[in-house]
C-alpha cells in the first residue's frame, strides 16, 4: 500500500510548503497532495485556502487583520508575507511555494504529486496554462478530478498523466472513466466514511483504490482489508522506515553543570547498547544564566559532538542538541540560545519554579517537610509554567512532562493525585499535537520509588486518544549505567499501547523508526 501527504505532511509542517513537501520525501511518502491557486499576475502557488490569513502572518509573526485573497495580489507581493512562523518559529521565513519548484523539487526527489480539483475552478486561460506547465511533468504530477467532464478535458490535454477522480461513484460513472483513461492510469478516491466493501470491489475492477483522510491505524487496517491501494493521511500514519532502530533523543554530559561524564564516554557507552543514535542534549537552564555558563557549555558541546563524529570511529552517530530549561523566565535568553547553534533538536522543559522570589529547583526542594496544600500549589504552578512553555517557546520534543514526581512521589514519598490536572495535562498535549512537538517517554525514573515512566501510561493513553503519535524515547542519562537504560522494556510498553514509531530529529525534522 502506498502512502500519501496531505498538503505534504502537515501535521509537523506547515501545510503546501517546501518544508512540508520535503518531510514527505524524507519520511518515505509515495505522494503528496498539493493545492494549487493563482496570484493576480497569473502566477501559480500552493495555497488552499483563497485568502491568506488562516496560513500566513506578517513578517514577525503578527497576525495580518484585513482579508487578502491570492487573487488579489501579485506573486512578488505574496513573497512579502510568512508562511511558517505561525505553525512554529523554526519554519519562520519559510515563502509561499511557486509550483514551479516544487515541480522541479520533486522530479528530481522521485516524489509523485496530486494536485487537487480546486483547479477546476480557475478560467479557461488559466486552466490551458497550468496544463501547458505540467505536460513536461507528466511522470511526477497527477490531476485530481471532481467530474467526469473535467477529466476527459485534462485527459486530452495531457496525454499518458495519471489522473486521480473523487466525485460521484457508480457503475456508470467508472464505466466512463476507464473508456477516458485506459490501462487502469486512474485512482478513485473515496472518503474512509463512505468506503463500503461493495463500492471498493466495484471500484477495484476498473482502477485503483485510494481512501482518505485517515488518522489512525485502525483505520489503516480497515483500508487495507478493502484493499486500498494508496491512502491519504496528514502524517499520523508513516510508512515503514528505520525498523527496529532505537534513538535515545536526551543525554547528557560534562558540558552540563550536574554531569561529570565525557562525550566520548557517554558515546562508548551508548554503543555498547547498540544505540546507533543519540542526541547529546545538555543542559542550558535559562533561569541560571545569571549565576551559570548556560550559553558556552552548548557551543562547547556542538563543537565536540561535530569533532567525535568526524573521527567516524563509532557505530554511535551523535546528534547535536540542546535541553533548554525555564525558558519563560528570561524570553531574551532563551531566543538567543534556540539560535546559538545548528540543531538537530531543541527538548524544552522546566526544572526551576519562583520560591519567595527567587528561581528554585525543585530537584533540591524537601517537599517531605511541605503540606498537602503546598505541594498541590507547587503542581499547579509547574504545570502552569510548562503550558506557557509550550505557546511560547521553539523546540521539537517535550520532556518528562511529569518531572516533579521524580522528586514529590519518587524522592520524599508524598501522594500526588494527579486527577487535579487532568484539565491543564490535556490543554499540553493538545498544544504539542497542534504544533507537531513530540512527547518524550522518559525513562529514567523507571529505576526510582516512582517505578514507571515519565509521562505515566494514563497520560500515554490520553495522548495516542487525542491523536498524538510523535514520541521520542530519552534515557536522561547523566551517568554511564543510565545509557538507553530500560528502552526495550518502554518500546514494548509503546507497542502494546498502539504506537508503531518512535522518532528521532536531524536537522529538526522527524524521523520515524519503526517498532519491531
Amino acid at each position: 500500500m502506498k502512502f500519501q501527504a496531505h498538503r505534504g505532511v502537515s501535521t509537523e509542517n506547515p501545510e503546501n510548503t517546501l518544508e512540508a513537501i520535503r518531510a514527505a520525501v524524507e519520511q518515505g511518502y509515495y505522494s503528496a497532495e498539493i493545492d494549487v491557486n493563482v496570484t493576480l499576475d497569473g502566477q501559480f502557488v500552493l495555497l488552499h485556502d483563497d485568502t491568506l490569513n488562516r496560513t500566513a502572518k506578517l513578517m514577525g509573526g503578527a497576525e495580518i487583520g484585513e482579508k487578502i485573497n491570492i487573487r488579489d495580489i501579485t506573486y512578488e507581493q505574496a513573497l512579502e508575507y510568512d508562511f511558517g512562523i505561525g505553525f512554529a518559529r523554526k519554519f519562520k521565513g519559510e515563502k509561499i511555494p511557486f509550483l514551479w519548484d516544487v515541480l522541479e523539487f520533486a522530479a528530481r526527489s522521485g516524489l509523485k504529486l496530486k494536485l487537487d480539483n480546486k483547479y477546476e475552478s480557475f478560467s479557461d486561460d488559466e486552466k490551458n496554462k497550468l496544463f501547458a506547465l505540467l505536460f513536461d511533468y507528466r511522470e511526477t504530477a497527477e490531476l485530481t478530478c471532481k467530474t467526469v467532464s473535467e477529466l476527459e478535458r485534462a485527459a486530452k490535454a495531457l496525454p499518458n498523466m495519471r489522473f486521480h477522480y473523487d466525485g460521484e461513484v457508480n457503475d456508470e460513472i467508472l464505466d466512463l472513466l476507464s473508456d477516458i483513461v485506459p490501462d487502469r492510469n486512474f485512482t478513485v478516491w473515496l472518503k474512509s466514511s463512505r468506503a463500503t466493501p461493495e463500492l471498493c470491489q466495484n471500484i477495484k475492477k476498473r482502477a485503483e483504490l485510494g481512501i482518505w483522510h485517515l488518522s489512525s491505524y485502525t483505520q489503516l487496517a480497515e483500508a487495507e482489508r478493502l484493499g486500498a491501494d494508496i491512502i491519504e493521511t496528514n502524517g499520523q500514519l508513516k510508512p515503514i522506515m528505520n525498523a527496529g532502530l532505537t534513538p535515545d533523543m536526551h543525554t547528557h554530559s560534562n558540558h552540563s553543570h550536574d554531569c561529570s561524564v565525557s562525550l566520548e564516554d557517554m558515546r562508548a557507552a551508548q554503543a555498547k547498547k547498540h544505540t546507533e543514535l543519540v542526541a547529546v542534549t545538555n543542559h542550558s537552564d535559562v533561569g541560571y544564566y545569571k549565576t551559570r555558563d548556560a550559553f558556552n557549555c552548548i557551543k562547547e558541546a556542538a563543537e565536540e559532538t561535530t569533532r567525535l563524529n568526524a573521527r567516524n570511529d563509532s557505530p554511535c552517530r551523535l546528534l547535536v542538541g540542546v535541553e533548554i530549561g525555564d525558558g519563560i523566565f528570561a524570553p531574551e535568553k532563551l531566543r538567543y540560545i534556540e539560535t546559538l547553534c545548528d540543531y538537530d533538536v531543541i527538548i524544552g522543559s522546566i526544572h526551576c519554579l519562583m520560591k519567595d522570589g527567587v528561581l528554585t529547583g525543585y530537584s533540591c526542594l524537601d517537599f517531605s517537610a511541605e503540606s498537602d496544600e503546598y505541594v498541590d500549589r507547587f503542581m499547579s504552578d509547574y504545570f502552569t509554567a510548562l503550558e506557557k512553555t509550550v505557546d511560547t517557546a521553539d523546540f521539537d520534543i517535550l520532556a518528562h512532562l511529569t518531572c516533579p514526581l521524580r522528586y514529590v512521589v519518587g524522592k520524599h514519598g508524598k501522594k500526588v493525585d494527579m486527577s487535579k490536572y487532568d484539565g491543564v495535562i490535556t490543554e499540553i498535549l493538545k498544544k504539542i499535537i497542534k504544533k507537531g512537538i513530540a512527547l518524550e517517554v522518559n525513562t529514567s525514573s523507571v529505576s526510582l520509588a516512582l517505578g514507571d515512566f515519565v509521562p505515566s501510561t494514563d497520560i500515554l493513553v490520553k495522548y495516542r486518544e487525542l491523536g498524538g503519535y510523535l514520541i521520542t524515547l530519552g534515557s536522561d542519562a547523566h551517568i554511564l549505567s543510565e545509557a538507553s537504560a530500560n528502552f526495550d522494556r518502554a518500546k514494548s510498553h509503546l507497542k502494546n499501547l498502539g504506537f508503531e514509531n518512535i522518532f528521532y530529529y536531524k536537522n529538526r525534522r522527524a524521523y520515524q523508526c519503526k517498532l519491531i
